[in-house]
């Protein structure tokens, strides 16, 4: 299950931001991955609720999914197209090559911040 070991990853670059801004605490965090990114929702999500017992920066972190469509470019004629079947290009019908929806982002990661008092 690599779901883990990304969710772990997302987790410790959002731990060092959370640090270098003085947060308390993650309380929202907003992902996308496409189909191509070969990640199973549910596993993520499984791992990342494993990971939010055991964290109190996280224990109350809310995981947003968003889900990216999957985008072609044609090798050949460069058009851009989301297939519904296999991913041919609909003008040249060759495979196209994934172009979109391949990828893990984290879209947006929102924190408690520390109250600083006026000097």
């Amino acid at each position: 299950m690599h779901e883990a070991s990304l969710v772990l990853a997302m987790c410790e670059e959002i731990e060092a931001l959370a640090r270098k801004e003085g947060a308390q605490k993650v309380l929202a965090i907003e992902v996308s991955f496409g189909e191509y990114a070969g990640i199973e929702e549910e596993a993520f999500r499984f791992a990342f609720e494993a990971l939010r017992r055991h964290s109190p920066l996280f224990k109350e972190a809310d995981l947003r999914i968003e889900k990216k469509q999957v985008s072609f470019r044609c090798p050949f004629c460069g058009e851009t197209f989301t297939p519904e079947g296999p991913p041919l290009c609909p003008r040249c019908q060759i495979p196209g090559l994934p172009e979109a929806g391949g990828e893990l982002e984290i879209k947006r990661v929102e924190l408690l911040l520390e109250e600083k008092e006026d000097v």
